[in-house]
């Protein structure tokens, strides 16, 4: 269909059909080069997935030794058997990482639906702003699709992608449409990273949406690295937010704490008038939890022989 430039009249048009595709708006200053690959599709990155499936192997422990899936099945995939749709074993068990892959990802995906219909319905469209203080508001959203969202309704096409990738990716898993299982490994990955930029979209869109805390600049913000062994708490004058980065994965069965309105615990080093307002908000408030409240003395924690793996060694 042939296209012109110009200007026009619709004074006095009749029979005449007017078609507007997307309205183009003026481009967004943005320091950062378009990708090679936006909006990736369930093949682009199939090389690169290739390249990390056979660098770390894949080791697979089946239930059983046949196939289900369909109703050609029971197919027994013992040695070198394959299925009725022509795959074997490793097959079988790659679509069923699939398969479990794209559960997670379409129930987060739905959430993520879900939150965009109600809080537009309730809220209507909303500006997308995450405060001054952070560079990278939305990276999964600005690296696959290679866009800023400005608005919630941005968000819209994010889920329509997903969406889109989910069904094609949902439809390699019918009987005889897929038979490698580095093919379904890849498209595992590939769902993946969906389920990773659904659940984005969630936590942003609640974000705008339920005024929760985003960074400004009057916020005062800081990291403090405590060292392993180091016995450490906090408590705060005013309403805050406080954050951990642990090193490793957080395991309440192997903790143990000092109870910071033990008797032994030497308060010199501190400001008096701290500690005092320490002492005051320490024994009144409820937000204090037991195993605070309950927890060791210093004398008691240093003769327990657990205390032995919390040691502190001075830094070279």
């Amino acid at each position: 269909m042939a296209s012109k430039e110009g200007s026009f009249s619709i004074e006095d048009m009749k029979n005449v059909q007017i078609n507007i595709g997307a309205v183009v708006k003026e481009a967004d200053e943005w320091d950062q080069e378009m990708g090679p690959f936006p909006k990736p599709g369930v093949a682009t990155l199939r090389d690169w997935d290739f390249k990390i499936c056979n660098r770390y192997k894949i080791m697979y422990s089946p239930a059983d030794d046949t196939c289900t899936l369909c109703t050609y099945g029971p197919c027994d995939l013992t040695g070198d058997k394959k299925g009725a749709c022509g795959i074997n074993m490793a097959a079988a068990c790659g679509k069923i990482v699939l398969v479990a892959v794209l559960m997670g990802t379409c129930a987060h995906t739905a959430h993520g639906r879900h939150l965009y219909h109600w809080c537009l319905d309730k809220f209507g469209d909303m500006p997308f702003d995450m405060g001054s203080e952070i560079l990278v508001d939305a990276p999964l959203y600005r690296t696959i699709l290679g866009k800023k969202p400005k608005t919630l309704k941005d968000f819209g096409p994010v889920l329509n992608y997903v969406e889109e990738q989910v069904a094609q990716l949902l439809a390699c898993t019918h009987t005889g449409q897929e038979g490698s299982y580095l093919d379904f490994e890849s498209k595992a990955l590939h769902a993946g990273m969906l389920d990773s930029l659904g659940k984005e979209v969630s936590d942003l869109i609640q974000i705008v949406a339920y005024d929760m805390p985003v960074s400004a600049e009057e916020d005062y913000s800081e990291w403090i690295w405590v060292p392993p062994g180091f016995a450490h708490g906090n408590t705060f004058t005013e309403d805050t937010v406080i954050e951990y980065l642990c090193s490793g994965e957080y395991s309440p069965g192997n903790e143990a704490g000092i109870s910071p309105i033990a008797d032994d615990l030497d308060w010199s080093l501190c400001d008096p008038e701290l500690a005092s307002l320490f002492q005051q908000i320490a024994h009144n408030t409820e937000l204090m939890t037991d195993k605070d409240r309950n927890g060791f003395s210093l004398a008691s924690w240093t003769a327990d022989p657990r205390s032995e793996n919390f040691l502190y060694d001075e830094l070279n």
